[in-house]
């Protein structure tokens, strides 16, 4: 949902007019800082504060270095308003989401050693 660091090396396409571009790696259209700016009514520069925080993870980069976000990132930016406006600062939330992250993780893992040790 793109906080997870992006790929690096990818031979991004880049898009044109405001048609959303299709990443190559994934198939899925992905939007520009711009168009994500839109849909959220948040600025470039208000995204751009979210990626340097660690919060938003481009998708993908255009040929001339323009993030790309998948659509998930919508929610995601609404989240992380959503806290900022009563009062978390961007490194608590960075915070939170790593920590939820975290624990997702190792309840799969959890799972999938349930899961290897009941087929033995």
């Amino acid at each position: 949902m793109g906080i997870l660091p992006m790929p690096h090396g990818r031979d991004a396409r880049a898009t044109g007019g405001n048609m959303p571009a299709i990443g190559q790696a994934t198939g899925k259209k992905l939007w520009k800082a711009g168009e994500l700016a839109r849909e959220t009514g948040l600025t470039r520069q208000a995204l751009h504060q979210y990626v340097l925080a660690g919060l938003l993870v481009p998708a993908d980069l255009t040929k001339g270095g323009q993030r790309l976000f998948e659509k998930d990132a919508v929610k995601l930016v609404q989240v992380i308003r959503e806290a900022t406006a009563i009062g978390y600062p961007l490194r608590e939330v960075r915070d939170i989401f790593l920590k939820k992250c975290r624990e997702r993780r190792q309840n799969e893992e959890r799972r999938r050693m349930k899961d290897e040790g009941e087929e033995l």
